[in-house]
């Protein structure tokens, strides 16, 4: 369980660089994902 989420984490970060759109938990959301709303 520790390894798929230590890897999960990993992935999300990753995810959030490429998708501003996604909610990003415990950071404030980038300009992008205000202008697309």
């Amino acid at each position: 369980m520790t390894k798929d989420s230590t890897k999960k984490d990993k992935n999300e970060e990753e995810d959030i660089s490429l998708s501003p759109q996604k909610e990003v938990k415990g950071k404030p959301e980038p300009a992008d994902y205000k202008k697309a709303d």
